[in-house]
């Protein structure tokens, strides 16, 4: 089975180039200096420090599922993590490695990804194993057609099941390990800053010249071509996928695209913590605490 396991990204690009998820302010912010950017690993933001981590997200996945773990054992049942649990963590385990490599702003950056991968959109997953209806009534707390279920095997169902157990032992669902999980979904770039215009326009014409007709990078990295495979049995990244993929590297290189578009970034994320200090505090404060209540789970399991 070949499946889109970058879906949860890429949706949030969609949402960014199809509503108003940007600052619409008309006049631009004042920009620092510009740096010269040719590897990810240079891609540094100062909302950076806020973000939710993916080992944020893993401390928490594992106590959510320890605690699963005992609620479904009390119905004998096993659980080992599937159902939705480990794709869950799985996508954002590629939102936290396409924080930085694939944006709305500048489209994808993978310049730590071999090249034969072009923009490395397809991915093979397994799907969960199958389980029989009162394992699932168990897990989420309903039966096959939605309806709540109080009881089971002569025991109690908490509401939402073993499933929403967990999550409200590490205090709700996993953050998403980028900038749209924090207050207000996090900075925002106007659409048309003059800046991001001119950097998409020197690369749309390096792209030309190289043979691609892309209006800006982002359109490049969402061409439909690249998210399917031409045999549905395995994954195959064309020909033609690995030269754009390739040229779309070379002309951000060459015309610093992601230098401009880093510099801009960063002077948004800073307007975005002076105006948002307390609610930043807040949030920190919050997914500190979440992470304690983890760590008491996982201890409590580790000393038996």
């Amino acid at each position: 089975m070949v499946m889109k396991v970058r879906y949860l990204a890429l949706a949030g690009i969609a949402c960014l180039l199809l509503s108003a998820c940007s600052d619409q302010s008309s006049k631009p912010i004042a920009v620092g200096a510009i740096p010269v950017v040719n590897s990810v690993d240079q891609v540094l933001r100062p909302i950076d420090r806020f973000v939710p981590t993916l080992e944020d997200d893993q401390k928490l996945a594992k106590a959510e599922k320890i605690v699963i773990k005992k609620c479904m054992k009390t119905f004998n049942f096993s659980y080992t993590g599937g159902d939705g649990g480990d794709s869950t963590l799985n996508g954002l385990s590629d939102i936290a490695r396409g924080y930085k490599r694939s944006t709305p702003l500048y489209g994808y950056f993978g310049t730590d990804m071999p090249s034969s991968l072009g923009y490395n959109r397809i991915a093979e997953l397994s799907p969960d194993p199958p389980h029989d209806s009162e394992y699932l009534t168990a897990l989420g707390g309903t039966d096959s057609t939605g309806k709540p279920v109080n009881s089971l095997r002569g025991l109690d169902v908490p509401p939402g099941g073993c499933s929403k157990r967990g999550s409200d032992a590490i205090g709700g669902a996993l953050p998403r390990p980028d900038d749209r999980s924090l207050p207000d979904g996090g900075p925002r770039i106007p659409e048309k800053d003059s800046r991001i215009a001119k950097a998409d326009s020197a690369w749309s014409a390096c792209m030309k010249n190289a043979g691609f007709n892309y209006r800006d990078p982002v359109n490049a990295f969402l061409d439909t071509r690249w998210s399917r495979s031409p045999d549905p049995s395995k994954i195959i990244h064309t020909s033609d996928e690995v030269a754009t993929e390739s040229a779309d590297l070379r002309c951000k290189k060459s015309t610093n695209l992601i230098g401009i578009a880093i510099a801009v970034q960063a002077a948004y994320d800073q307007k975005y913590i002076a105006t948002h200090t307390r609610a930043l505090t807040d949030f920190q404060s919050q997914l500190t605490s979440r992470l304690h209540d983890a760590d008491v789970v996982i201890s409590s399991e580790l000393n038996g």
